[in-house]
């Protein structure tokens, strides 16, 4: 089996016990984990029986093998993770949402080993040797100049070597700042035109459409099929060379209850579906009592990006994906903790919750 490369900064993720807030938890205790949209992938493709590879750097002290450690005891390759003197992990700090109240997430990321990695921490030939396809989301060129000019020699790098690039538009707003009197959407827009021009497949939803790629939908919390033909007709009349589009649909009754599910257009077979469906009919997973939402799109990316190394037709690797995400709403943590049978169990229909014995 071939590699999914992805590449992008590996996270500490502090949060404050559930349910309370920033300010009755400070001074007090943190739960501490390792976090990062492309780690989040990896290890979800790793998980679900895959092979990946991140790409990244990291600060040789101790949190930086920690790090390295944790990767490898998921299988994740990390032959092609630089450990570097200088800089620091980044970081970031969560509360929870709850019902009406919306959680919170604030960055510390300034300083870190990869905002301020050069080109020479980085070997093109290793980290894309082997490679089936290379995962590159928009919050990498979000965190310095720096790396948004790595990032996009990285995906020169792997059109160059014939590999397919998909890219996901995770869209930062607390992020796009290293441009001083610039708006952080027309940074972010601005930023984005070549990783667009060059990206095979693109990964969003319909904020991300406008915040982006500023197509200016009229309802970005749209969750219909209407909608999502209507962003997806928008951005290929505007990169017409993106092969495919998966735009997950996301409806926000509160903090702790969703309706979620998935869209998708492959271009070269001018075919477009829907996830999940029940008799032929759109069928939005309820997702009640969530436990945490954070690393959902990058599980919905792990499962298409998993589906895609086995026998599947991509109405089967969109009911993948839109079922891994599902799933990861119900553990706590960024990562896709599931394996690829019960991915596999709830893709198929299989809603009933009931304990395995």
């Amino acid at each position: 089996m071939r590699m999914i490369v992805t590449f992008g900064e590996m996270l500490l993720r502090l949060e404050v016990p559930n349910p309370y807030r920033f300010s009755q938890t400070f001074p007090g205790p943190l739960y501490s984990t390792f976090a990062g949209a492309e780690c989040n992938m990896a290890v979800g493709i790793a998980a679900l029986g895959g092979k990946a590879r991140l790409s990244t750097v990291l600060p040789a002290h101790d949190l930086g093998q920690s790090a390295v450690r944790f990767l490898r005891g998921w299988g994740v390759d990390t032959d092609s993770i630089t450990l570097a003197p200088s800089g620091r992990l980044g970081t970031y700090y969560l509360e929870h949402g709850a019902g009406l109240r919306a959680g919170q997430v604030l960055y510390d990321r300034a300083g870190s080993t990869f905002s301020l990695a050069a080109e020479s921490d980085y070997s093109w030939d290793a980290i894309f040797e082997n490679a089936e396809s290379f995962m590159i989301s928009a919050i990498s060129p979000a965190v310095s100049e720096q790396a948004a000019a790595i990032s996009l020699k990285a995906v020169q790098e792997a059109k160059k070597r014939g590999i397919p690039v998909i890219l996901d538009l995770n869209f930062r707003s607390k992020l796009w700042q290293w441009k001083p009197g610039v708006e952080v959407k027309t940074l972010a827009q601005q930023t984005m035109i070549p990783f667009l021009e060059r990206a095979d497949e693109v990964l969003t939803n319909l904020g991300q459409l406008n915040d982006v790629v500023n197509l200016n939908l009229p309802d970005c919390n749209d969750p219909t099929e209407a909608a999502a033909q209507l962003g997806t007709k928008l951005l290929l009349q505007k990169y017409p060379k993106i092969q495919r589009v998966l735009i997950t649909l996301r409806e926000s009754l509160s903090a702790s209850h969703n309706r979620w599910g998935a869209f998708g257009f492959d271009a070269s077979q001018s075919q477009a579906c829907l996830s999940p469906l029940v008799a032929g009919q759109s069928a939005p997973y309820e997702i009640e009592s969530i436990i945490d939402r954070v690393g959902v799109g990058d599980a919905f990316a792990a499962g298409y990006l998993r589906a895609t190394q086995l026998p599947f037709t991509f109405q089967e690797r969109l009911d993948y994906a839109t079922a891994a995400s599902a799933l990861a709403h119900y553990v706590h943590g960024d990562f896709l903790f599931f394996s690829h049978e019960e991915v596999l169990s709830l893709m198929k229909g299989n809603r009933d919750g009931r304990i395995r014995r």
